[in-house]
């Protein structure tokens, strides 16, 4: 077969894998795969008479449904004995867990230690199998290591999905992992003596770093030698890194194996091709190990290893062919590797250096040949990302480029000296430890820039969510501009008309939207008003700033980001201890007012009406604990507080939400709305008066259990699971 028949086999299985990942229907996915396959082959014979015969195109559409059968059937699911099983009969109660740590702890945000656990043992019973998402105390999980054997005491529970749409899934998160219960709880034992491996390996190295450089500085250039998920980076650190555009330099891919096969290439540049290629295999395998099998870096090393063939046997390769070509051995041995978000950027980085840095070059003849590729290699790689990089974060960083930049000489002597050091870390942590001395002024510069840019204002910008019909558009025009050169206007044109697919549907949602959203927090309600481009926000904290945070971290800006919202014109603070400091990061905050003056000292209060587009907000009483909310087709009831009396309505409220607080049954019979909206902490349990059969005209949704609410002009009222995922 031609090298273009092979191509479109090897994309047909790459498709179908891809619709397998993305939730497609087996028998309706295989049925169009299969339809598709033999539209093409009665068209493209025609159109392109070079191209692959039409056999082909039937036998990808076959590839295609195969691929997609094969990914549904490796899809994880829980066995018969899996923990899981049992949460409906003991989630919450207080269990002994016994089992093994297959993958190295690590620290969360909340500063516990984090542990997959293969289960051997739930209380008496040695027949539960499976695996567990474990969070310990700090100090109970500090020292542990990959194999040991540990007994647990805590409480079972099933993770949660995402409470609001482009917050974080956290089911769907460890479901691709093979795990579907939760654990909490801390050491019930001593743990079992720790057995030799790569972590001892992974230890030296680490220790060699934090030795010569302190922390947070040598763990960040561990991190940046053997990828961030190796290594416990402070959160802050990899948000900075992270917000700027410098991700790739804390996750292990192509970036740290080429960097890794330079160093390996000038030490072994006299020795026999057979002896050069055995150690470049055998460090790669090694690095592979120590990263911890992570699926970009497994395709870095496969496209090394060929790499690394062809320069020491001098044999010539086709680039693109060769990603295909890797992509789908990698596939076929784990088509789960296609959802994982480095491995989706990590390939399309490289087709961007590939195809685009040429041109971009070819643009750079002014400059010295150094200075033209440190410019062009961030430019044709956030090319090739940026679609993925706004479908899956919903975000932009505005500085991208600028920062790698201006970082990329950095990045590279510090790169390539880390893995001096972790090679001499190897023999003697101490000598690693001496040599990281010398990499002291380029990482103390390279945090001093980065930092600069993450307090620049805008440095990260919300644009929403896209479908993913628009990213195979935007791919599409960007292989129509790889398929042959275009005289410069057309190219113009194309390039235009990808970025119009990407950002006009964008910018005409948060032109014309109108929209309520009450997000699922407690006690404080928080609604998000939305009015043609113009927003509000409505809510408050619990007093506790940790909490306060999480509800701005995992509710409001999730949301906003969702919506592609980077301005609130009007905030409405209504109790608690909201971190206006850390709401207002990223974001623009017109104007500020509270219905509670002594918890926020210099906010004026809530004394009169204010306008957000249509939309009005005023307070019902003196004390600002019952608010109207108005629009001229919707009308919210907040009450905040406990009240001894309602005010008279003249017009009844679609929505009434009460706070957990001011939840009374008196309260309840006096609210005329048709539906009402509990925003409790508590289980609907702790209020045995609250009962659906007492109030049988009025429809009630607890905000704890449900989900989000929302209202808005297309769809009208949605409650919690009914709610459309699109939010349009």
């Amino acid at each position: 077969m031609s090298r273009w028949a092979w191509a479109v086999l090897l994309s047909a299985y790459v498709l179908g894998v891809l619709a397998g990942n993305m939730g497609a229907v087996l028998g309706v996915g295989a049925l169009g795969l299969l339809t598709a396959g033999g539209l093409l082959a009665w068209q493209m014979p025609q159109r392109w008479r070079a191209g692959p015969h039409g056999r082909v195109w039937l036998a990808a559409g076959l590839v295609g449904a195969i691929a997609l059968l094969y990914t549904h059937l490796l899809q994880p699911q829980p066995g018969p004995q899996d923990i899981s099983h049992t949460l409906p009969r003991m989630a919450g109660e207080e269990v002994i867990l016994a089992g093994q740590i297959l993958e190295p702890p690590r620290l969360t945000r909340k500063q516990r230690t984090r542990l997959i656990l293969g289960v051997e043992q739930l209380n008496n019973n040695a027949q539960i199998r499976g695996k567990v998402y474990a969070t310990l105390p700090l100090l109970h999980g500090t020292g542990l290591v990959p194999g040991q054997r540990v007994q647990l005491q805590g409480r079972l529970y099933d993770p949660p999905r995402a409470s609001t749409p482009g917050g974080f899934d956290f089911r769907e998160f460890l479901a691709r992992q093979g795990i579907f219960a939760g654990f909490s709880g801390e050491l019930a034992a001593e743990p079992t003596e720790r057995p030799g491996g790569l972590w001892q390996a992974r230890e030296r190295i680490v220790r060699a770093f934090v030795d010569g450089l302190g922390s947070p500085k040598g763990v960040l250039v561990a991190g940046m030698v053997l990828g961030r998920k190796a290594v416990d980076l402070a959160i802050d650190v990899q948000t900075q890194f992270i917000q700027v555009g410098l991700a790739h330099t804390l996750a292990a891919s192509g970036f740290h194996v080429t960097t890794l096969l330079g160093v390996v290439s000038a030490v072994t540049r006299f020795l026999p091709p057979r002896v050069q290629m055995a150690v470049g295999v055998t460090t790669l395998a090694v690095y592979v190990g120590l990263t911890g099998l992570q699926a970009a870096v497994v395709r870095a090393a496969v496209m090394g290893v060929v790499a690394l063939s062809t320069l020491v046997w001098k044999r010539r390769v086709r680039s693109l062919g060769l990603i295909l070509v890797t992509a789908t051995v990698l596939l076929l041995f784990n088509p789960r590797w296609l959802a994982d978000v480095g491995f989706q950027l990590s390939f399309m980085a490289t087709v961007g250096l590939i195809t685009a840095t040429p041109w971009v070059m070819a643009r750079l003849t002014f400059l010295p040949s150094y200075l033209a590729t440190v410019i062009a290699v961030p430019i044709a790689a956030m090319v090739w990302t940026l679609p993925l990089l706004v479908y899956h974060f919903k975000t932009l960083s505005l500085y991208n480029v600028v920062v790698s930049i201006v970082t990329t000489p950095l990045i590279t002597v510090i790169s390539t000296g880390g893995f001096g050091v972790a090679i001499a870390a190897l023999f003697s942590p101490s000598l690693g430890a001496l040599i990281a001395l010398a990499l002291t002024w380029p990482v103390t510069l390279l945090f001093i820039i980065v930092e600069w840019f993450y307090h620049l204002p805008g440095s990260l910008r919300a644009v929403g969510a896209i479908h993913p019909l628009q990213i195979a558009l935007v791919y599409g025009v960007g292989l129509a501009l790889c398929w042959r050169p275009w005289p410069w206007r057309r190219h113009l044109l194309l390039i235009l008309a990808g970025l119009g697919i990407l950002f006009i549907p964008l910018w005409v949602q948060g032109t014309t939207r109108v929209a309520f959203t009450l997000l699922p927090t407690a006690p404080q309600p928080v609604v998000i008003v939305e009015d043609r481009g113009k927003v509000g926000l409505i809510g408050g904290g619990d007093g506790y700033a940790s909490a306060d945070r999480d509800v701005i971290d995992y509710q409001i800006t999730p949301f906003l980001h969702q919506r592609g919202i980077n301005r609130l014109d009007g905030v409405v603070l209504t109790g608690g201890s909201f971190d206006l400091a850390h709401l207002a990061l990223n974001r623009q905050l017109q104007a500020l007012w509270t219905t509670a003056p002594a918890q926020f000292e210099g906010i004026p209060p809530l004394s009169q009406s204010i306008t957000i587009g249509a939309t009005t907000l005023h307070p019902l009483n003196p004390e600002n604990s019952v608010l109207w909310l108005h629009q001229p087709r919707q009308n919210w009831l907040l009450i905040l507080a406990p009240v001894a009396t309602l005010p008279a309505f003249t017009t009844i409220p679609d929505v009434a939400i009460i706070a957990e607080s001011a939840l009374t049954p008196d309260l309840l019979s006096a609210i005329p709305a048709p539906v009402v909206v509990i925003t409790n902490r508590q289980e609907p349990e702790a209020f045995p008066e609250i009962h659906p059969q007492n109030f049988p005209h009025t429809q009630l949704h607890w905000l704890g259990d449900g989900g989000m609410v929302q209202w808005n002009a297309h769809q009208g009222l949605n409650l919690g699971e009914d709610l459309n995922p699109t939010l349009e």
